[in-house]
């Protein structure tokens, strides 16, 4: 009786007999069991739960077979909304005009009749029909005028009101103040009422 000796690894022996003993039908059972093995691998990995991520600051989403993880968005508290943005210290400055408040006038005189003498005395005479015409358009006569989108103020419009300041304390609540102040002004910048009036009449301003 002989015996032989075989070197051979038995996992090479065996995949060998294997091969040998397998035929076309066999190899068609065997891809079926393997991919049955795989679909029933693939439901436990679908069906098995996911672990708690509450700490971890993410959260995922089931894409058919496919896992993503998305960073946690950020929320603002309930209650609270974004401030606004504060608008510019200039801004506000320049959409409005500080304006003292006008105190109650006594003054109990003919406005017109005394800025028709007060202009003859500056101007002498042949100026009163521009005069009259100019302060009609800007103020109508009254002398606590105010402008609300400009803030200009009294008889001729000061603006600033406080420039008439120069011709007297009261010239919020004093007429004679303010004729006083925009008989010099006219004098200054047209000669005489009626120029002041034509250039009024075509600007709109003077």
């Amino acid at each position: 009786m002989k015996i032989y000796f075989d070197d051979e690894p038995p996992l090479r022996r065996m995949l060998r007999t294997v091969k040998r003993n397998l035929n076309k039908d066999n190899l068609i059972l065997l891809f079926w069991i393997l991919a049955l093995l795989a679909g029933i691998a693939l439901c436990v990995i679908m069906l098995t739960p996911r672990p708690a991520v509450a700490q971890s600051g993410v959260k995922f989403i089931d894409l058919g077979e496919v896992l993503f993880v998305k960073p946690k968005e950020k929320q603002m508290p309930i209650g609270e909304f974004p401030k606004p943005e504060p608008e510019p210290v200039a801004n506000i400055v320049a959409n409005y005009q500080i304006v003292e408040q006008p105190k109650v006038s006594n003054y109990s005189g003919d406005v017109w009749a005394t800025a028709m003498t007060m202009c003859d005395a500056k101007f002498g005479v042949g100026h009163r029909e521009a005069l009259t015409g100019l302060i009609d358009r800007e103020s109508g006569w009254n002398y606590q005028a105010c402008n609300s989108s400009s803030g200009a103020y009294g008889l001729f419009q000061s603006l600033p009101a406080s420039k008439m300041a120069s011709h007297g304390a009261d010239y919020l609540t004093n007429p004679v103040t303010q004729i006083a102040w925009g008989l010099d002004y006219i004098l200054e910048r047209y000669g005489n009422p009626t120029n002041a009036n034509a250039f009024q009449s075509s600007h709109n301003w003077y």
